[in-house]
Parts: structure tokens; sequence; C-alpha cells
């Protein structure tokens, strides 16, 4: 095999995919909830939407009706 400079060599191995051992499965961290916690929270944020639109909408629709 021929004597290649090491910079080349180098250079030339991160053109190939890094072996298996050096790409750790990468996991989101997330605590003992874990999605459950996170699909209760939007749960949450869209009932207080639905909670705040319909009390607008019907602020809305009183004053139409009165007049104002």
């Amino acid at each position: 095999m021929p004597d290649i400079d090491p910079q080349v060599r180098d250079r030339n191995a991160n053109y190939g995919a890094a072996p298996a051992s050096a790409q750790p499965e990468v996991r989101p961290e997330r605590g003992r909830s874990g999605r459950g916690a996170e699909i209760a929270v939007r749960a949450l944020w869209l009932a207080l939407g639905f909670a705040l639109g319909v009390s607008a909408g019907l602020l809305w629709a009183g004053s139409v009706m009165a007049g104002g």
C-alpha cells in the first residue's frame, strides 16, 4: 500500500459515513411526564383559546344586538 500523506488520508476519511458506534442514538430529553404532558398542555391551550373566542363572540353579538 502506498504511503499516503496523513492530511489527505484524514480528509478522505471524512467523505465516508461514520461508523455506527460513532453515531449515538439521539433521543430528545423528556422528563418522567413524557408525551402525555405535552398533549395535555396543548389541549389546555386549545380549550382556553376556544373559551376566549366564544366569550369574545358573545360579547360582540350582544353589543350588535344592543345597537352599540
